[in-house]
């Protein structure tokens, strides 16, 4: 600081005993002053921000070992030894069982004649065998754009882009129809497509015809995609908390605008409502009764416009929901 009054003062003075008739070297000496001055200022800035920035570092580091060492680092360690034991060994050992089929998938001639593409093609196969967790959360964050860090939102958006689930297979879909139902698929269903006209992240979409000869579709949930979702968010609300504790409320706020643990809770409590098809059936009713009985609808002339699909309650369960098909 004392540098650049020091500079200016000498710049001022030499200004003041130059010839008035040498007008070149005034505005010469001037515009020296000015762009030195201009640069000992941006140093001087620069300077500010990392002695800032340097602050808030130790500040953070300082309370690291606290919070590590505190309650809640604690139960945090007692969550995660109690997941690893009880709850991770089933999900794991599915897991295992899908990469297996996955790497049985690839073939060792295509290995030796393009080995770049083949592991390219299994580490993708992979990843949707994995099942419609990993697809569903990423499906979540990059549509919560206001929750989530842009980077997070478009690589998971790019992800998305090439994201396949295959489809479960006939045999495990009559058992889910039978534990929904109490009853055999061919009891309730006079055809019943095996090939699903859809396959998503969390169910499928089957075309169908009733016994009373009602053409129909019918949603139904994967199988073990609520176990597999609940091990996963279970495992990364620990992981939250872990970053919660190292990083603290302070740094955890200038990148996401709540707790991570609070952005998973909310993340969880979006996807296991998806699971839920009895709750989809009561929200398709209840909005085709406000579409039938809305004055405002009926004003705009809008009534008939909209096609909600009716749903058939006697052939559908928490995890499967039979409607009619619309052509």
């Amino acid at each position: 600081f004392g540098f650049v009054r020091d500079w200016k003062s000498a710049a001022n003075m030499a200004a003041m005993i130059v010839p008035a008739g040498n007008e070149g070297m005034v505005k010469s000496t001037d515009s020296l002053s000015s762009s030195l001055t201009q640069r000992a200022e941006s140093a001087l800035s620069c300077a500010q921000t990392a002695a800032y920035g340097a602050t808030r570092i130790c500040s953070w580091a300082v309370g690291v070992p606290g919070r590590l060492l505190g309650r809640e680092a604690v139960g945090l360690a007692v969550d995660s030894a109690r997941f690893a034991l009880l709850e991770l060994p089933p999900v794991l050992f599915g897991r295992s069982a899908d990469l297996s089929l996955a790497l049985l998938s690839v073939r060792p001639v295509a290995v030796l004649r393009d080995p770049k593409g083949s592991i390219a093609t299994a580490t993708h196969t992979a990843l949707d065998m994995l099942g419609g967790g990993f697809v569903k959360i990423a499906q979540v964050i990059a549509h919560s754009p206001a929750l989530f860090p842009t980077p997070l939102v478009q690589a998971c958006r790019a992800s998305l882009a090439n994201a396949k689930t295959p489809p479960a297979s006939m045999k495990a879909i009559e058992g889910i129809v039978a534990e929904e139902l109490g009853r055999a698929l061919r009891d309730v269903f006079s055809d019943f497509e095996a090939t699903p006209m859809a396959s998503a992240s969390i169910a499928q979409v089957h075309a169908a015809t009733l016994k009373s000869g009602e053409s129909c579709v019918v949603k139904i949930v994967r199988p073990h995609v609520q176990e597999r979702l609940a091990a996963d968010f279970a495992a990364l609300t620990l992981a939250a908390r872990l970053a919660d504790l190292v990083l603290g409320k302070d740094v955890v706020l200038q990148i996401v605008s709540a707790s991570l643990e609070g952005c998973v809770d909310e993340l969880r409590a979006a996807v296991l409502a998806e699971c839920d098809l009895g709750l989809e059936r009561q929200n398709a009713e209840a909005f085709g009764s406000w579409l039938a009985s809305s004055a405002t609808v009926r004003r705009a002339g809008l009534r008939g416009c909209v096609k909600v699909p009716r749903t058939f309650p006697e052939a559908s369960g928490a995890r499967v929901l039979t409607m009619e098909r619309i052509q």
